[in-house]
């Protein structure tokens, strides 16, 4: 589609499966009939791009078939209707959030659930929008909200939020929240900041200990990608427990909330061999923790230090000052005192006259 193109453009698919309401929200958007609406299920065959501008901000709503098994409707299942699926799909791929729609009247189903996983799969922001909740009072509301906690733990970043696009209550609130997301999905982190804030962190809450040494984050960096992605150089390699990672992005959320919006954590160690590696270019005067080594320096460093060509190279021209030193003290003394300039008779002689004996 031409909306793809459009990389300044933050794009917001509504997605969800078969007729829970997804032409008719975007109509609610808009304020005008321009999705065809129908109580048959599977009426949008097609990904429908629209330019829309909310709050001064420029965005590009997307209406997506809905979305169902592969083998719903059996052999007997329309070509169409398989392709309609799949641009659906693409559009999830290549927005940047997404609206969940769910149909709270008659609750959740797996085919939410296998929607759910795919958005978390791509790693897009994601708004879930609990349509047709005029048709429920405040009490189910709750538990509808419940559920959908209880079902769906992966999206606990996405908050939960009741509309109703026949009315057109809570639909501003939707829109609101996924220009939020698309704020939060461009923000760049100070690497001074993240990297005092978990200074700090691992004071309060050292990180656990690992094979006899404690771990240690070295340094933290947010790297320049489409979803916010946070790299921790840490000491040592190590599996990282579940609960660590989740005090990483409890912390990082407590001071950058990143609002329906998912984090990519990365942990990385340099290997044993690498880590010695560096600590002996450090150790020669490199100025850099982490040097790319020519190999035959490598090779030479790895060896016993009496072994090495530079503390050879060192012996040697120590050995041959001893050499000088000693032929002139001979040469002197035989000047003096008629001692013999050369064997080992004159050498032994010139350096008890050295010495003074």
């Amino acid at each position: 589609p031409g909306w793809a193109a459009e990389d300044a453009v933050g794009k917001v698919a509504v997605v969800g499966r078969p007729n829970v309401g997804k032409s008719s929200l975007l109509n609610a958007l808009l304020g005008e009939e321009r999705m065809v609406v129908n109580p048959v299920a599977g009426t949008t065959r097609d990904s429908v791009a629209c330019e829309y501008e909310w709050r001064g901000e420029k965005l590009l709503l997307i209406d997506t078939a809905g979305i169902r098994r592969q083998a719903a409707g059996g052999e007997e299942r329309e070509e169409l209707d398989r392709a309609a699926v799949a641009a659906a799909r693409v559009a999830i791929s290549q927005c940047h959030v997404a609206l969940l729609l769910l149909d709270a009247y008659q609750g959740l189903t797996r085919a939410d659930l296998a929607i759910a996983g795919l958005v978390t799969e791509q790693q897009k922001s994601c708004v879930i929008v609990a349509n047709k909740a005029d048709r429920l009072d405040a009490a189910a509301r709750r538990a509808f909200s419940d559920s959908v906690r209880e079902r769906m733990p992966w999206l606990d970043y996405a908050p939960v939020l009741h509309a109703s696009a026949l009315t057109g209550a809570g639909v501003d609130e939707a829109l609101d929240t996924a220009a939020s997301a698309l704020a939060w999905r461009r923000t760049k982190v100070p690497k001074r900041r993240l990297n005092e804030l978990f200074a700090r962190a691992q004071l309060l809450r050292p990180l656990p200990v690992v094979r006899g040494a404690r771990l240690k984050m070295q340094y933290a960096t947010q790297h320049a990608t489409e979803s916010p992605t946070f790299v921790f150089r840490m000491n040592r390699q190590a599996e990282m427990h579940p609960s660590v990672v989740r005090w990483v992005e409890r912390t990082l959320r407590s001071h950058w909330p990143f609002d329906a919006t998912p984090l990519r954590l990365v942990f990385k160690a340099d290997p044993p061999r690498r880590r010695r590696r560096n600590a002996l270019a450090r150790a020669e005067g490199a100025s850099s923790r982490f040097v790319k080594m020519p190999k035959k320096k490598w090779r030479e460093l790895q060896k016993p230090f009496w072994q090495r060509e530079k503390f050879v190279a060192q012996v040697r021209e120590r050995n041959r000052e001893r050499r000088r030193a000693s032929q002139e003290a001979r040469r002197s003394a035989a000047a003096a005192g008629g001692l013999p300039a050369s064997g080992r008779i004159g050498s032994a002689l010139a350096a008890r006259h050295v010495r003074g004996e």
